[in-house]
Formats: C-alpha cells, structure tokens, sequence
C-alpha cells in the first residue's frame, strides 16, 4: 500500500483520522496473517522526535504523535527511538527547504509492515537521494513466511 497523508492539517484531528483509517485497514490482513507493507509519506514525526526540532519547526507537530498506535501494533521502519540513546541521523528521512537546515532534521517516512514479516535489512537512502527529493527514501529487504 503505497499513501501520502496531509501536510498541512492546520490544528484539524485530520492525521489522527487518516492513521486510524489505514489502522482499519490493516487490522483484518494482520490478523488473517497475510503479509502487508504500508509505506509513503506520512508526515508524521515518530515518538520523541518533536523534542529535538526548533521551536518553529516543531509547532507543527503534536507532542503525542499520532503515529504511536502503528508502533504499537505494527512493526515499523524506522524503528521507534530508544529514548534513552543519543540522537541518530541515520533514520532522518526529511531535507525541508529551509535555508537555515544544513540537512535532513526529521523523520516522515515510513514502512509499516505486518508482524509476520521478517526484516533482513532497513535503512534511508542518504547518499544520493538529496538532490531528488525532500524525501528520502526508506528501504528494506524482507522475508516472507
């Protein structure tokens, strides 16, 4: 399942809406146990990470990110931050266009992947992604049961 959520919900419940509906969703594959990845653009930032933006990038987001319920159900790549590590950039995912932004500052894209599937390999393509898009994409190589 490939999606794109709103960018721009101007204080709307609309995000929270929009992931309770894919939640529906996948609620009957995951539970029938059919393999499944949901991926895209969710503009959302994972649990934590509002915490590490400035102040005027991160009124945009909710401190309780409506992204919990999916890892709290799903697997999801990138994985949820151990809030006990430090800081990594590896799963940063979004380049704004911001003059002030040396680099990509936040995750918004994701992988949501059934339980039953086996993770091999995950990352976000940095190295020559920058100049495509304002996204960067998230990879994984998966095993099927």
């Amino acid at each position: 399942m490939n999606l794109h959520l709103e960018a721009f919900p101007n204080g709307s419940d609309v995000m929270a809406r929009q992931v309770g509906q894919l939640d529906a969703l996948l609620t009957r594959p995951s539970a029938e146990g059919h393999p499944f990845v949901a991926g895209g653009d969710f503009n959302l930032l994972p649990p934590g990470q509002r915490d590490r933006l400035p102040p005027a990038q991160a009124v945009a987001y909710r401190q309780d990110t409506e992204m919990t319920p999916l890892y709290t159900k799903y697997q999801v790549i990138p994985p949820q931050p151990n809030p006990n590590d430090p800081p990594s950039t590896d799963w940063l995912t979004h380049f704004p266009n911001d003059p002030g932004v040396p680099g990509p500052d936040r995750t918004l894209d994701y992988l949501v992947l059934s339980p039953n599937l086996k993770v091999l390999d995950a990352r976000v393509r940095h190295h020559d992604t920058h100049q495509i898009s304002d996204h960067l994409p998230v990879t994984a190589t998966l095993q099927l049961p």
